[in-house]
């Protein structure tokens, strides 16, 4: 068998007078490329008939081969062979499109299985609705995630309204009849009212901070393997919170329920700022996220030890801020080109 590149035979273009028949022949001979056992050159009729007969195997296949033979001359572009099933070019088309349909499909599929992402950037505190109505407000620094339209796929929910939290946020949840839970590095809460109170930043301490507004939620830990095995605990502990100001901390273990001031956790909703019992390390990077501006320690303020709770609960300047921690811890501090540094009356620092 040839697998010689051909041109178009000169013997069939002579018994082609119409120009369209030559023109579409022409095509399909050069879509097919390679052609088996080419026509004699000589012009004989048989040879003709031969020729166009595997020009039309070849381009149509076989389900056409019991078909009449193409007669010359004249052809009636209209007509199709008995059986003949649709065109190379109908074929490709076809083809095309429901590749194009199934590509569309996995590409909605791998979005869908995307999950949402809302971030509040230093300096920044957003609202945001979640797909069942329930609505979160992000302290600045704060990253949360979930699944779109708590949703596995279009039409066919999770069992559970799951989100997945980095840093500080006041959630107002709706009732449903599928559970709302809140992921932290380190700790589950599950939430049995409607407003409450998350802080769970891996870096300031290692420890998750929950506080109920109103309602009740449960708080679990979730250690690590390595946390389970030093504490020898095989499973996770647990409480429950279900009053104004029910507080509990998550480090490795849930530290029992406390009562707190709801109006100092919440400081933050109104513009104001509040911690309890910081480093001032903790309080540092706590400005530098609130305010998106840089709380540098020189080495004699970070020798400072001890902890420090400040409340201011409106609104209120940085700038005021470490003026009230430095009088406090008597330390003094000075503007550099994008914040503040905070040091003490030590030479070596100047």
């Amino acid at each position: 068998m040839s697998r010689n590149r051909l041109p178009f035979p000169e013997h069939l273009k002579e018994h082609l007078k119409d120009e369209a028949d030559r023109g579409s022949l022409a095509s399909v001979w050069r879509l097919l490329g390679v052609v088996a056992d080419p026509p004699a050159s000589e012009e004989r009729e048989d040879d003709v008939d031969a020729a166009w007969e595997t020009v039309r195997q070849r381009a149509f296949g076989d389900e056409v081969s019991d078909a009449p033979p193409v007669t010359r001359g004249r052809r009636d572009r209209s007509a199709r062979a008995p059986g003949a099933g649709p065109g190379p070019r109908r074929r490709i088309l076809f083809g095309s499109v429901a590749l194009a349909i199934i590509l569309l499909a996995i590409g909605m599929t791998v979005w869908w299985q995307q999950p949402v992402t809302v971030r509040s950037a230093s300096g920044q505190q957003i609202s945001a609705q979640l797909p069942d109505g329930s609505t979160v407000e992000l302290n600045s620094g704060t990253t949360l995630r979930y699944q779109r339209g708590f949703a596995f796929l279009p039409g066919l929910e999770a069992e559970r309204r799951s989100v997945e939290l980095d840093g500080e946020a006041y959630f107002t949840v709706t009732h449903g009849d599928r559970p709302f839970e809140v992921r932290t590095f380190n700790t589950l809460v599950e939430v049995l009212g409607t407003e409450f109170n998350v802080r769970g930043r891996s870096e300031s301490g290692g420890a998750t901070e929950v506080v109920v507004a109103s309602g009740s939620v449960r708080v679990e830990s979730m250690p690590t393997p390595a946390d389970r095995a030093r504490a020898g605990e095989p499973g996770a502990a647990s409480v429950v919170l279900d009053g104004p100001g029910q507080r509990s901390r998550v480090t490795r273990d849930v530290e029992p329920p406390s009562t707190v001031d709801v109006s100092r956790v919440l400081a933050w909703r109104h513009a104001g700022f509040a911690v309890t019992d910081l480093p001032l390390v903790a309080i540092a990077n706590e400005l530098e996220r609130r305010y998106d501006l840089q709380v540098r320690l020189a080495p004699s303020a970070r020798a400072r030890g001890g902890s420090l709770s400040l409340y201011y609960s409106g609104e209120v300047r940085p700038e005021t801020i470490i003026h009230d921690l430095c009088t406090a811890r008597g330390l003094s501090y000075r503007p550099i080109s994008d914040g503040y540094e905070i040091y003490a009356d030590d030479p070596a620092d100047r």
